[in-house]
Order: structure tokens, then sequence, then C-alpha cells
């Protein structure tokens, strides 16, 4: 959207890219050479509301992200506010605190016990205290259906599904920041409260705010002043919705049109009103039908950066790689390097595995456990090409339980500590991690699965003979599979919650260190732990589990 004049360069995109997992077998384009640019006045005039639209997986959350400086570009460059978001130089956090982020999932975007903290978080980090920030709490819960008297001290876990996506709505509509980043913000909303969203984002955008949604709703994307289609990563139009949903309109996109104008499509076949109108309203639609009036058509935009003045960023030194959030993703399983390792039996690796895992358990103090780690991370280095940070990756979900049970170690040590235990206990957590991060980076999980699975229906066959011919002390095989496919399993999934915590904090203006990040999700990781184990129990007893 080319600016003249006065406008500033808001948002710009130059042929950004953006691969995840970049550098592993499992790397995925998330977004490809996607190039746009939106200005806004540097008066107080209305603002924009720019819509995002397309399938699932097709790249709108990637490209907010981009936006909010969550992640960078492997390739191209985004501009926010003038600023590079690669430029060591900028301040993520103060950029942050401008271009504002609602993430998709509400419930991860809740941290705080009770309701009143976690809207109050962002403001905080802006400086906020008092009167003023109490009164830009209430105004924001307000707004956003959360009556103040009501919600204030209301648990978070205890909202429903409804009441978390409007909680995280409120969250950065207290910040009052310039941009606001809404990831489908009308998602399991029913009709009454989807209509307050909306009408506070029409009440933001008089205000002269800039508002940038994802939305699988085209009749809210035809209310928009620019719409983008993104397809397989890729930005296949962008410009004013009624070129958009008319004369550019492509089904190869896979979406649907506006009611109104897929009504216009049907009575244009039947011969009712002229083809290639595109009304996007009911009121343009029975203009059209009754009277014959055909909306005018706005030229459609090129997807390329405009005019719109810009400040000058020249480049200083290496460009940022990394934002912090990372350290939290999730890691990326198998990564069938060729290495010595990956052409060893499936099978033989596993009891490598059970010795070395009886070992570490079974060492007293951490001195064997070290050993072992030292070794797990040579092996890993030189015989797996795995480098060590891939293999201690999976600690961070664990951090909050160790804090825990390293505390409670300390504290029944008696008056003289006894910081060996606490010790031993990290080192025996962190040479399993690394154990267990070696044998599924250089082992198939086909072959993961098939190795115990025949080891446990092996131990399975022998028992303790009683009377009658009746056994006794039979092993549970069956019980032993399952429990370490869930294990398997679980560890990924916190790892997943972790990331959603603190891409929460951080999209909301947070300014921690990594140290500080971690510990900041004990008290919620460990929350979602317990609610993640029950929803899991429930599955599999619903299941047929006994």
């Amino acid at each position: 959207a080319a600016g003249t004049g006065g406008d500033l360069s808001v948002v710009s995109f130059e042929d950004a890219s953006h691969v995840y997992f970049a550098g592993t077998p499992l790397a995925v384009p998330g977004m490809n050479r996607v190039s746009f640019e939106i200005t806004g006045s540097s008066g107080a005039d209305r603002g924009k509301l720019i819509a995002l639209i397309g399938r699932s997986g097709s790249g709108k959350s990637t490209v907010l992200r981009h936006i909010n400086a969550l992640l960078l570009p492997t390739g191209g460059k985004v501009g926010v506010l003038g600023k590079d978001t690669r430029d060591r130089k900028v301040k993520l956090s103060a950029l942050r605190e401008q271009a504002i982020l609602s993430v998709q999932n509400p419930e991860s975007a809740l941290f705080e016990r009770y309701l009143a903290d976690d809207i109050a978080f962002g403001p905080k980090n802006s400086g906020f205290r008092g009167p003023e920030l109490l009164e830009r709490v209430k105004s924001a819960m307000d707004k956003t259906g959360l009556p103040f008297a009501a919600f204030a001290n209301r648990e978070t876990r205890s909202l429903s599904g409804g009441e978390k996506r409007r909680a995280a709505l409120a969250g950065i509509a207290a910040m009052e920041s310039r941009v606001l980043l809404l990831d489908e913000p009308l998602a399991a909303l029913d009709g009454t409260h989807q209509k307050k969203i909306l009408a506070m984002i029409r009440e933001f955008r008089e205000q002269g705010k800039m508002i940038i949604i994802s939305t699988h709703s085209m009749e809210t994307a035809a209310a928009a002043d620019l719409a983008g289609v993104m397809v397989d990563g890729t930005l296949a139009a962008f410009g004013p919705p009624r070129e958009i949903f008319g004369p550019a309109w492509e089904p190869r996109w896979g979406l649907t049109l506006p009611w109104a104008a897929e009504a216009a499509r049907r009575l244009a076949e039947a011969g009712s009103v002229p083809p290639g109108a595109a009304p996007l309203t009911a009121e343009e639609l029975a203009d059209m039908a009754l009277w014959g009036k055909i909306p005018s058509a706005e030229p459609l935009r090129q997807d390329r950066p405009g005019g719109g003045a810009r400040e000058k960023t020249p480049a200083r030194g290496r460009p940022r790689r990394k934002t912090g959030v990372e350290l939290f993703r999730p890691a990326a399983g198998f990564l069938g390097r060729p290495s010595v390792l990956l052409n060893l039996g499936a099978g033989i690796k596993f009891l490598f595995l059970l010795a070395f895992a009886a070992a570490v358990l079974a060492g007293p103090g951490p001195f064997v456990p070290l050993g072992i780690l030292v070794c797990t991370l040579a092996a890993g280095r030189f015989a797996g090409r795995v480098g060590p940070l891939y293999l201690l990756r999976g600690l961070v979900p664990l951090a909050p339980w160790l804090v825990i049970l390293g505390g409670l170690s300390l504290a029944y040590t008696g008056p003289r500590f006894d910081y060996m235990r606490p010790l031993s206990l990290v080192a025996r957590a962190a040479a399993l991690v690394a154990m267990v991060s070696l044998y599924s980076a250089v082992t198939s999980p086909g072959k993961i699965l098939r190795s115990v699975n025949r080891f446990l229906s092996g131990i399975g066959r022998f028992c303790l003979p009683g009377k009658g011919g009746k056994r006794i002390m039979e092993i549970p095989a069956r019980d032993l599979s399952l429990a370490v496919g869930i294990t398997a399993r679980f560890v990924p999934v916190l790892t997943e919650e972790a990331e959603r915590i603190v891409t929460a904090q951080l999209s909301r203006g947070g300014k921690k260190s990594r140290p500080a990040m971690v510990f900041s999700m004990i008290i919620p990781l460990f929350l979602r732990a317990l609610e993640r184990a029950e929803i899991l129990a429930k599955a599999i007893m619903l299941r047929g589990y006994r």
C-alpha cells in the first residue's frame, strides 16, 4: 500500500522468507519471498484495518510474528515503524510495545494467576503504575466484555474458552500501542462477543491505530481497508477487499467468497444482475438487485513496497539472527544425518541406552552421571554429528521440575545443606535427556517404537509360576509400552508449552533475559503439565483403557 506525501512506513516486507528448523532435514518453509508495505499518516487521522486471509498453515501467523519480531526473516528484510528487525542496535522489547501481538492460542497467553494481574503485565513493562495502570486494566476489561468488578480476581485457569480469548485481547488492548496484531481474534467466540470484539477493532481504527488481523472470516476481511491473501507461505494478492473478492478472485486460493459476493455471483449466473460486480454488504447487494447500482471497484495494489517515507537505517555489523524464543522451540527429533550411530542397529542402540540409563540412576553422587554425560555429548558430536546444545535442549521444559525437586532435596538434608543432592539430580537429568535426545536424533521414530515394543514384549513373557498353573508377578508389558510412548510424546509437548508461554510474555513487551524467562515459567508450566496430564488420562479412559 504505497504512501505519498507525509505517509510513513509502518510495516514493510522486502522479499522476506522464513524457514522453520533451518539446517535440518525437517526444515519447513513458513514464508517465501513476501513483499508488501503498509503506510500510515503521521497525523491523528483514521487508522487502517488490514486482514490476512488464507487456509490454515498458509503463513498468516508467521507474518504477524515477524511484525512483532518474535521471528526474524531467514532471508530478505522486515521493517517495523522504520526499524529493521535484524539490526542489533534495535531494541526488540521496545519495538514490541509499539506493535503488540495477541497470540492465537488464548490459554497460552495467560500466565499470571489472576486475570487483572495478567492484563496488567504489558502496561507494567511500559512503566505504568498506580491509578493510571488500574484505569488501563479496567478500560481494557470492560471493552472486551470482562467487567472489572466481576473478573479482576478470577483465576485464569477457571475461565471458559471464550473468556480466555477475550482476556488475551484485553491484555493487548491495555497496552494502547500504535500497531495491534490480532491472530484469529474471533475464534471460539459466539456471535454476541464477536460483535463486541469487532466494535472494539472499529474503535481502535477510529483512534488512528493500525490493526492487522489474521482471520478465516471473509466478512471480516471484506470490512477491512486492505486484504492480503496467503497461499502456501506466499502473498498471492494484496489490495482493497472489493478487488480481492471481485476481479482478482482466484478459486485456486481454496477460500470462500463473502456471502454477499457469493450471492451476487449466483445472481449473475441466473442473469438477474450484471456479471463481475462484488458487493460486500447486504445493503450493497440489495441496491444492486433492486436498483442496479454496481459497487465501484478500486485498483488492485501491487504486493511490493511503495514510496512511503522511511527512517533510514544503515546496516550495522552482523544482522541479528535470534530473538530468544528459539531456545524454547521443540527439538526437531530425528535428524537423519549420515553418521556411524545412524548405521548402528536400533535394537543395539536401545540396549546401550538402557545400560547407560541404569548406570546414571544407580551411580552414587554426581560424578558417574557427569562422566556419562560427557561421553554422550562427545559421541553425539563425533559419531552422530549432533551438537551438544541440541542434545541438552530438552532440559528447558524440565527446569521447573528440577528447581522444585532440587529445593525439596535441600530442605530435607537437615541443618547442614548437602549441595551434592541437587547437583546429582541435575547431572542425572542432563545425562538422561542427552542420551534420549541422541537416540532419537540418530534413530527414526518407527525404528524406536519397534525396538521398544520388541524389548517390552520379550520381557513380558517372563513371570513367576503360582499354584494351579496361575501366573504371579506378571510383567505388565502393555502398560509399560503405553507409558514409554506417552513419556516420549509428553516432553515435546511441554517444550511447546514453554515456547507458548515465553511467546506470550515477549509479545507483550517482556524484557527478561533467558534465565529469567526460564524461572518465570515455573508455575504456569507446572500447572499446564498437570492440566495436560489430566486431559490425557481422561482421553485414555474414554477410549476403553482400564
